[in-house]
């Protein structure tokens, strides 16, 4: 724009400019907005707000990490394809059989994954069938009931869900473990709840006494009960230990 002024002033003879031009240029550039009519932000839903949110986006500025770009949302639709839309609690908006929420748009992630997908201050966490960015606990403190897992920065409810309980096939039906997906092992197992884990970088949540992260099978490392198929003991009556390789026993639902 500082160019167009310039650009708009007729040339003196010779080429130089004059004192009362080059007087009147500075004067122009010293007026020049900060932000030109249309100019924005770089960062999309679930980034940060440091760089200025894209149009349409507002500033959750209480959030970690510069706060982050969301708009309000009725369903996942409304927040493109890398989003989710959230209600204030956490859940999936339109909560199930309901045709229409309300909520803010999150980014989308991996749940499954063993190592963090949400950038730094952010933890992946269940709501339905999937996963968003929420932050980490350990950074923004937990709102209502809920209380802080140290271990994996997600909000617990105690008073729900467990490793080992009994579950659908979907992801989605166990995040009161927390966090929990539900994982089918096979024909000879019944599905239960378990949470992604990775040792050392993503441990089994504190809350989660006695559960160990597990590797194979095929699948991505899971936390479950470990046991001894000679010594059957599991942390809940409804569990029953099986072997689920020559050196490996787990506690899983009791075939109904």
């Amino acid at each position: 724009m500082a160019a167009l002024a310039a650009c708009s002033r007729a040339p003196t003879r010779g080429g130089d400019a004059s004192p009362d031009a080059e007087a009147g240029l500075l004067s122009d550039i010293a007026q020049l907005p900060d932000t030109l009519p249309g100019d924005q932000g770089v960062a999309t839903i679930g980034e940060s707000c440091r760089a200025g949110c894209l149009d349409g986006l507002q500033c959750e500025s209480a959030l970690p990490e510069g706060g982050m770009c969301t708009k309000a949302c009725t369903k996942d639709a409304d927040c493109g394809g890398l989003g989710r839309c959230i209600g204030a609690d956490g859940s999936e908006q339109p909560p199930p059989g309901q045709s229409s929420g309300s909520g803010t748009c999150h980014l989308r992630c991996n749940v499954r994954s063993i190592v963090e997908s949400c950038r730094e201050s952010y933890v992946c966490r269940v709501a339905g069938k999937s996963g968003y960015c929420a932050p980490d606990c350990r950074v923004k403190p937990c709102d209502g009931a809920k209380t802080c897992d140290a271990a994996s920065g997600l909000c617990v409810d105690s008073a729900s869900g467990s490793i080992g309980e009994r579950c659908g096939k979907d992801v989605g039906t166990c995040d009161g473990t927390p966090n929990g997906v539900c994982l089918a092992l096979g024909t000879f197992f019944e599905p239960f709840c378990t949470i992604p884990c990775a040792p050392f970088t993503k441990p089994c949540p504190t809350a989660l006494a006695g559960a160990a992260c597990v590797l194979g099978g095929g699948t991505d490392a899971y936390c479950a009960f470990i046991c001894d198929p000679d010594d059957p003991k599991c942390p809940s009556p409804d569990l029953t230990c099986q072997s689920f390789s020559n050196d490996l026993a787990i506690c899983t639902p009791k075939k109904q």
